[in-house]
């Protein structure tokens, strides 16, 4: 808890915005006065990442999402190949009425669900056992918690498992997973910290390179 503080005090968040006054536009757009990041169709992580992000996809890749929503949208209308797994059914359905509102094509959402504990159970839930054997280009972890911020890093683990060469992991909220920064195969991590879509504070999201 300590180090979710660390980024959302006010503190924190009006020294970010001293220190970079260039951002008061995107605030003021995209941040705490504006629609949501599934209203906005823009992933609920930091800004700095979303601008990455939009330098390292193309058309065509592969994307496995943890969780869906703006970011699903996102990827889709950047011509990306979606799949989405989603743990809650009311979401989903929302998710899917949007793309169909599109005319997107290119997502496949799976509804799958899992126990929030024990650990063991989540490993071997239906949420983590449901696409043995692929392989992506990108994969975003954005999905359920359960109690201690245990699961992020189970789905982190069965990522690297799971990344094609030159493919890029995204971890959201990473504050909470810091262990991860030295407990990875990656050439090399970005760490973003920086004001999101649709959130009045500060987050972190990193990125990990392969």
């Amino acid at each position: 808890m300590e180090n979710l503080l660390v980024y959302t005090t006010p503190q924190n968040y009006i020294a970010y915005m001293v220190s970079h006054p260039e951002k008061w536009g995107d605030y003021l757009r995209k941040c705490a006065f504006s629609k949501s990041s599934f209203e906005q169709e823009t992933p609920w992580i930091s800004l700095e990442a979303i601008e990455s992000l939009q330098e390292s996809i193309k058309p065509g890749m592969s994307v496995l999402e943890f969780g869906g929503g703006g970011s699903t949208l996102f990827f889709a209308k950047e011509g990306l190949n979606v799949t989405t797994i989603e743990s809650d059914a009311d979401w989903k359905y929302n998710i899917e009425k949007q793309i169909r509102a599109k005319g997107l094509n290119n997502v496949e959402i799976l509804f799958r669900e899992f126990e929030v504990q024990p650990e063991s159970s989540f490993r071997n839930s239906a949420y983590m056992l449901a696409l043995p054997g692929h392989s992506y280009d990108v994969i975003l972890i954005d999905g359920p918690e359960i109690a201690g911020y245990k699961a992020r890093p189970i789905c982190f683990e069965w990522a690297e498992k799971n990344i094609n060469e030159n493919g890029i992991i995204v971890v959201d909220d990473a504050w909470r997973y810091g262990h991860l920064l030295t407990q990875n195969n990656a050439k090399y991590v970005k760490e973003f910290v920086s004001i999101g879509p649709g959130r009045k504070g500060i987050t972190k999201t990193d990125i990990y390179y392969y």
